[in-house]
C-alpha cells in the first residue's frame, strides 16, 4: 500500500549537476507545503527544458536511504530535516514493510528505500510495523508516474 501517491511540487529554482552530467540534478520547491530540495534524474539532458521556476508538477516523493537507521522510542514528533542539499533525516513512524520499502508516517506519508548492502545488513536495527525510526538518506523526486 503505497501512500506515496502523486502529489504537486511547486519549483522554485533549477540547479542542473552539470559537474556530474547532463541528467542530474535538484530542484528546490515546496512539496504539501513543505520547503524542500529534492534530488531529481531526467531522462536526458534535454528534458530540462520541460521545466522552469513557478511550474507545477505532480511528482512522487521518497527517500533512498544512503546513511544511518535508528529506532527510536515513540512516540515522537515526525520531522524531515535537511542536512545538506538534498540529504535528510527522516522521522516517523512504521506503517508497513514490503522488502526493502518501508512506509514511514513521517511530517508526510514516505516511502523510504531501505536499499539495504549486500553486506552488512547486521549493522542496521531490526524493526516492525509501529516502531519509530529515524532515517537518514537523499530526498527523490520522480516528473512522472513511473515507479523507480
Amino acid at each position: 500500500d503505497d501512500l506515496t501517491i502523486m502529489s504537486p511540487f511547486i519549483i522554485q529554482n533549477i540547479v542542473r549537476w552539470t559537474d556530474y552530467n547532463e541528467y542530474e540534478g535538484q530542484l528546490e520547491g515546496s512539496f504539501n507545503q513543505y520547503p524542500l530540495t529534492v534530488y531529481v534524474r531526467m531522462y536526458s539532458g534535454n528534458d530540462w527544458a520541460y521545466y522552469a521556476a513557478g511550474d507545477q508538477v505532480d511528482a512522487r516523493l521518497w527517500l533512498e536511504r544512503s546513511g544511518t537507521v535508528e529506532r527510536i522510542a515513540g512516540p515522537v514528533t515526525p520531522a524531515l530535516r535537511q542536512q545538506k542539499e538534498v540529504y535528510y533525516e527522516a522521522i516517523g513512524q512504521v506503517m508497513s514493510i514490503e522488502g526493502e520499502q518501508v512506509q514511514l508516517n513521517s511530517v508526510f506519508p514516505l516511502r523510504v528505500d531501505m536499499d539495504w548492502p549486500v553486506k552488512g545488513r547486521e549493522q542496521f536495527p531490526v524493526f516492525g510495523v509501529g516502531d519509530w525510526l529515524k532515517v537518514v538518506g537523499v530526498l527523490r523526486l520522480s516528473l512522472d508516474d513511473e515507479e523507480e
